[in-house]
């Protein structure tokens, strides 16, 4: 059996609900990105966390830019990693509803 979920991915916050409508992750749309090895370190919470300790080559980066999306790898592996932290595994039956902005091309719906 499949579990239904809505995400909702801000330019702010990105939020996971249940089909009932309770919200059980709710975090910044921030990812902490090494800038040696471009590598992501952390995303969400953690990445203001993580730029705290080590400022020198880790940089927050927000993938999500006035409702439309800036960089599409970043903002893939930071919905891998929201996932992830919510307890969804990579094979997990999920149905998932997203919101899309009114004023998004084609590409950014896609």
């Amino acid at each position: 059996m499949a579990l239904h979920v809505a995400l909702d991915v801000g330019t702010s916050a990105t939020r996971l609900a249940t089909a009932d409508g309770s919200v059980f992750l709710s975090e910044t749309s921030v990812v902490a990105v090494d800038t040696h090895t471009g590598d992501i370190v952390d995303v969400g919470n953690g990445a203001w966390r993580t730029v705290a300790r080590d400022p020198r080559h880790v940089v927050n980066f927000r993938p999500l830019a006035n409702g439309t999306t800036v960089d599409f790898d970043v903002a893939a592996r930071l919905l891998r990693a929201m996932f992830d932290r919510a307890g969804f595994g990579r094979f997990s039956r999920i149905h998932a509803t997203m919101s899309v902005p009114a004023l998004a091309t084609s590409i950014e719906r896609r």
